[in-house]
């Protein structure tokens, strides 16, 4: 075998090897994205950070819900003089739902756009607790007298955040007391006002339950008791 017929086997080696091995390298990307955290849960704050290996002109960042493909929001960078660029955002309830997200990011290099995406999961949100206030806290009663107590529930997550929007579900021990309104939901500082109404009795206390549930939250119940002194 002569020296050509060899560099023309060698060439054509070579040439099969690109051929099988170029398609299948990953794509290479002027960029990077990174959520912070991994997984959002929902209600949280989390950040999207973009790392450019080339600075681009300008550059869309879009969340989008991975499920129906609709834009959740956006940001744009018009004017880009760092490597790195972070938005912030909050996994709102109202929305985002559980699931997987997208976020989309596009760059533009003159007349050349690069699309990238990354995906991560909007998880179950924070724990939500409850607390009840009621006045009075303590009932003096006489014989036959009724009353009337004012509650209010307080809503908030595990950050002391109040929580807006949240239904809550109040019922007593007593099947002859009443309670309006049984079934509410939290104003913008996460609370509800509810009347407790008694009737004449003999009854030593009452004691008042809720139960507290929204959207992507673990539900929450609790109670107090009011007790209820008799007068002679």
């Amino acid at each position: 075998m002569d020296g050509r017929l060899k560099l023309a086997i060698g060439f054509n080696m070579v040439l099969l090897l690109l051929i099988l091995v170029l398609p299948n390298l990953p794509e290479r990307y002027p960029f990077e994205i990174q959520i912070e955290p991994e997984i959002v849960p929902l209600g949280a704050k989390f950040d999207v950070k973009i790392t450019f290996k080339e600075i681009p002109a300008s550059c869309t960042l879009k969340i989008v819900d991975g499920a129906t493909g609709r834009e959740i929001e956006s940001k744009e960078f018009s004017s880009i003089s760092e490597r790195d660029v972070v938005a912030s955002f909050i996994a709102d309830e109202e929305k985002y739902s559980i699931g997987l997200q997208v976020a989309r990011v596009e760059a533009n290099y003159g007349e050349k756009s690069v699309v990238r995406e990354t995906y991560f999961p909007i998880t179950t949100g924070c724990n939500i607790s409850a607390l009840i206030y009621a006045k009075p806290s303590i009932l003096h009663l006489k014989p036959g007298e009724n009353a009337t107590v004012n509650l209010t529930v307080k809503v908030y997550d595990e950050f002391n955040q109040s929580v807006p929007d949240a239904v809550v579900w109040i019922w007593t021990n007593l099947t002859n007391a009443s309670l309006y309104p049984n079934l509410s939901r939290t104003n913008m500082k996460g609370e509800t006002y509810v009347i407790l109404s008694l009737p004449p009795g003999n009854y030593t206390k009452v004691v008042v339950y809720v139960t507290v549930a929204k959207r992507g939250h673990p539900a929450f119940i609790t109670h107090i008791e009011i007790p209820i002194f008799r007068k002679m």
